[in-house]
């Protein structure tokens, strides 16, 4: 029996869930994979790692599933890597150019090690914006 698009939410850290995929990405697996976006939009969860180790299948739909869920973590400030793609699916992913807005990764560790450089990045940023700021308040007074 095929599992069309089951998926499992894992916390991998307090800051980083995993969405665990498993059997066929298909127009089937819309309700389970939206769901588990918005469940950790409801966590404020914003960085997110899509775990395709057990993926079997994935076609157009699935393809179009995963391009809206990008679509939609992005208009909530959600940061989304893959990990466990398969070489074949990681052709796909590089043909519909899926793979230049989502990182993949061959290992979780690796993913992790990406996100959390991207926090230190995106804080250092912000103090950064909280320094001009500040400078260029004080000068404008």
């Amino acid at each position: 029996m095929v599992n069309n698009g089951k998926v499992t939410l894992r916390k991998v850290n307090p800051n980083i869930s995993a969405i665990e995929i498993f059997g066929e990405v298909t127009g089937f697996a819309e309700t389970g994979l939206i769901d588990a976006l918005d469940t950790l939009k409801d966590q404020d969860v914003k960085k997110i790692i899509l775990d395709f180790t057990n993926m079997e299948y994935i076609n157009s739909k699935g393809i179009g599933l995963l391009i809206t869920i990008l679509i939609r973590a992005h208009r909530e400030g959600q940061k989304i890597v893959a990990v466990g793609l398969k070489p074949h699916f990681t052709r796909i992913f590089e043909l519909t150019r899926l793979d230049e807005v989502m990182p993949n990764y061959p290992s979780e560790l690796e993913a992790l090690s990406f996100l959390e450089k991207q926090s230190q990045l995106s804080e250092k940023k912000d103090d950064i914006l909280q320094t001009y700021s500040k400078n260029f308040l004080y000068k404008q007074e």
